[in-house]
């Protein structure tokens, strides 16, 4: 998510997002010809081991206040974009960069 948008005081890690989007197209047009695919996926804020407990700070619930559906993903919510890239259907999938952030792109 960070790619696609500059963060108030983390301006530095958003444009390191936007470096592998970057990289992940320069990638796809070189190494398709292999027959390699390489896509991104670019997640919104997942609740992880990490960030646990954060999200029942002040600041957390602010944040998630802010987020479309006032909900932060797990890391299972990024199953089905995984195993859509990996399945044998998707060989045409190549280059793609797929938000999986429950709209929090789009704002």
């Amino acid at each position: 998510m960070a790619a696609f948008k500059v963060l108030s005081q983390i301006g530095v890690y958003c444009m390191t997002k936007a470096a592998v989007v970057h990289m992940t197209r320069a990638q796809a047009m070189e190494w398709g010809r292999y027959g390699i695919n390489v896509n991104a996926i670019c997640p919104g804020y997942i609740r992880t081991e990490i960030n646990d407990q954060y999200w029942d700070t002040e600041g957390g619930r602010k944040l998630i206040q802010m987020l479309p559906r006032k909900r932060v993903g797990s890391v299972e919510d990024l199953d089905s974009v995984l195993l859509l890239l990996v399945a044998d259907e998707s060989q045409f999938i190549n280059g793609a960069i797929i938000a999986a952030d429950d709209g929090l792109a789009v704002n």
